[in-house]
């Protein structure tokens, strides 16, 4: 894949960040660099704070403050693109220098039209799944399916009780961040649905999870406004360690996201 053998694949993004774009970097990072692919990362603000002890043990040892001349895979938003190359720019960091790809991801049917035009200041645009595969060429955007990688290290994980989870429930799982668009992720359809499901099923023993992030003031707003029987929720909102994510992931039973557009 290397542009030379003296250039390693460089990803560009948010190494360190605890948020599903630096994920995405990490797990596709862990990816290539099991097929012995030169590998290098560039923490492209260096304003995340590095205490999460996998990240630091997986980024540190290949870090880097150069594009060089190969390719530099982006796993950056629309949003990002301008802000992002204008900090390269003041780095001196050419970016007509290797081959440039970004990772765009968007949780609705259509990625937004005012972002497009910044896409295509790419060599290639890859898609994680085919969903945002089609909601690239829904907005005249081409792109390459590649995938996502799931690789997670075979370890015990943190159990249901260390969430304040019951052991006995079905327990459903939704993620939102108030500092990005927390719409994406629409939490209201999701509380709905549990809501109907109570109705429906009122002696099921099930339990919702809101992990939120962000703004604390909007999360705990917004789990003040949660028409919900007590027992039935529990409001996840402080800052996770990846091995404490992943395990509260590996505690519930079921991921919910349902984009604001699917509703009726």
């Amino acid at each position: 894949m290397s542009a030379d053998d003296a250039s390693p694949n460089v990803f560009v993004g948010h190494p360190y960040a605890a948020i599903g774009k630096g994920e995405e970097l990490r797990a596709n990072l862990r990816a290539l660099a099991s097929l012995d692919e030169p590998v290098a990362t560039l923490d492209i603000y260096r304003c995340e704070p590095r205490t999460d002890p996998d990240h630091v043990k997986l980024i540190a040892p290949v870090e880097t403050q150069r594009l060089g001349g190969g390719h530099r895979i982006f796993h950056i938003n629309g949003d990002e693109i301008d802000p992002v190359l204008r900090t390269l720019e003041a780095m001196r960091e050419p970016f007509a220098g290797g081959r440039n790809i970004v990772v765009p991801a968007w949780e609705l049917p259509q990625f937004p039209q005012v972002w497009v035009e910044q896409l295509k200041r790419f060599d290639e645009v890859w898609a994680i799944s085919h969903f945002v595969k089609n909601a690239l060429a829904a907005s005249g955007v081409e792109s390459h399916f590649i995938g996502q990688s799931v690789d997670l290290a075979i370890q015990p994980f943190l159990s249901r009780r260390h969430f304040g989870l019951r052991e006995s429930a079905f327990v459903f799982l939704v993620f939102l961040d108030f500092s990005s668009y927390a719409s994406r992720k629409n939490p209201f359809a999701a509380i709905d649905m549990f809501r109907r499901l109570i109705v429906e099923r009122p002696f099921e023993n099930i339990q919702l999870v809101l992990k939120m992030k962000g703004d604390k003031q909007a999360s705990d707003d917004l789990a003040a406004r949660i028409d919900l029987p007590q027992d039935s929720f529990v409001v996840v909102n402080q800052l996770l360690s990846a091995y404490e994510q992943h395990s509260l992931i590996a505690a519930c039973d079921c991921l919910g996201s349902r984009p604001a557009e699917w509703c009726s």
